[in-house]
């Protein structure tokens, strides 16, 4: 069984930014949809660097496949996978601004790792 922290751990390791959580939202909801990135960054009114690059993070994470014209597909590696991305869809549908804490909160460790290099030691 996965728990409401399973799911966050997913999208603090895989989802970094709202705009990649929203892409991923968006893409899972309508499956059949072959997308063009002009069309994403519409539909979610964003810049299309912002969708060019949410989409890019989701090609590498799996659930988001590009083929040869530039058309961008929710295809989940595995069926696990898809399971997982149902979850986070559910999780933020119910608790929108946990997850976003979440997203804002960054990989663990890193903005404390990055603000630790700027300690004067003694």
């Amino acid at each position: 069984m996965v728990t409401a922290d399973d799911v966050l751990a997913f999208v603090q390791d895989t989802t970094r930014s709202i705009w990649t959580l929203e892409l991923l939202v968006l893409m899972q909801r309508d499956t059949g949809h072959a997308w063009r990135a002009e069309e994403i960054a519409r539909t979610i009114r964003a810049n299309i660097c912002v969708a060019l690059e949410g989409l890019t993070v989701l090609e590498q994470d799996a659930p988001v496949q590009v083929d040869g014209k530039g058309l961008f597909r929710y295809r989940p590696a595995s069926p696990t996978s898809a399971e997982m991305v149902r979850n986070v869809v559910e999780l933020y549908t119910r608790k929108p601004l946990t997850v976003v804490k979440t997203i804002h909160a960054g990989p663990a460790g890193e903005i404390q790792t990055f603000a630790d290099a700027f300690r004067f030691r003694q």
